[in-house]
């Protein structure tokens, strides 16, 4: 890849005339401020299309090329609270909720095999691209990657994970006070109708048809599917939101092999008084735990202790 002062950074996959390719967005590095990455590859100017058989031909990804550590999450749990923090250490980059990384799970391949080979050349093109000598790099997944947490397995054996999880009430209320971009109901109906195999569209299938039910049971059964899929595997870190701040310092970076000095810590804990929505500083971590249980009605609780409880209660 470019070894100039611009970053060529996967920016997501697509269906041109003679086939499938990557879309790599142009960023100075110094540009690379927002939370999540493809806001600021959004706004580039530069942009280039690559044929995915000469990307792979290309990259030839190797086990250097594997990410230090994989970030899963319930969804608004802290997650980004935790990955703006470990920001802060001097040997990590971070990409967060990567479009590019998530087309590789929405798109219906030939095999299993071909999709883990454009994952380990995505993520070989992030941190080829990003990584500094000495630099590790960390992946902070979407929410709904957990439900391939197997396809991540083999394609990054050894990796240490996390799970970051947070009372589903409190999710729920999350959701319904501000949708995720993925809640797009009629892209779910149209990936639905077309029978799409692609692990995304899966994920919704499992939660039956959104017009036949109402949405916070829908939301719970969505939810408990992640779960569902982190519970079947073993040696990932569990970590509750309500354990955050301090966590991030005693559990995650141990677990994902990064050491933290004395200042190294306060540095990360520092950072946790920045709130990533307002844009603001506090003095401290502010929990908003107490206001999202208030603000929920009869039924998002039905539809937290039926379909997310019980398969939460099987991670921790």
């Amino acid at each position: 890849m470019s070894r100039s002062n611009t970053l060529w950074l996967p920016h997501g996959i697509r269906e041109c005339d003679g086939g499938r390719s990557i879309l790599l967005a142009g960023v100075r590095r110094k540009r690379l401020r927002s939370p999540f990455i493809d806001l600021d590859l959004a706004a580039s100017s530069q942009t280039r299309l690559l044929p995915l058989r000469t990307l792979i031909h290309h990259i030839s990804p190797s086990a250097d090329d594997a990410p230090q550590g994989l970030i899963f999450h319930l969804s608004r749990c802290g997650s980004t609270v935790v990955s703006e923090a470990l920001r802060t250490h001097e040997d990590c980059e971070i990409v967060s909720e990567s479009v590019g990384i998530n087309n590789v799970f929405q798109i219906d391949w030939e095999s299993e095999e071909r999709q883990i080979q454009m994952l380990r050349a995505t993520v070989a093109v992030f941190r080829r691209e990003l990584c500094r000598e000495g630099e590790q790099l960390l992946l902070k997944l979407s929410s709904w990657n957990s439900t391939c947490l197997d396809l991540y397995r083999a394609a990054f054996p050894g990796t240490p994970q996390v799970f970051i999880y947070r009372d589903p009430v409190e999710v729920l209320v999350s959701l319904l006070s501000g949708r995720p971009e993925w809640l797009d109901f009629e892209a779910i109906r149209r990936r639905l109708r077309a029978e799409r195999q692609d692990r995304f569209t899966k994920w919704f299938a499992q939660a039956g048809d959104p017009d036949e039910q109402p949405l916070p049971q829908y939301l719970g059964r969505l939810l408990g599917e992640i779960c569902r899929w982190i519970s079947e595997e073993k040696g990932i870190l569990c970590v509750s939101y309500a354990d955050l701040p301090g966590a991030i310092v005693t559990d995650i970076a141990p677990h994902l092999g990064l050491r933290l000095s004395g200042r190294a810590a306060q540095q990360v804990l520092d950072a946790t008084t920045w709130n990533t929505k307002s844009m603001a500083r506090a003095s401290a971590f502010e929990s908003d735990s107490r206001k999202k249980r208030e603000g929920a009605d009869a039924s998002v609780r039905r539809a937290a202790a039926s379909f997310v409880e019980p398969r939460l209660a099987a991670i921790h």
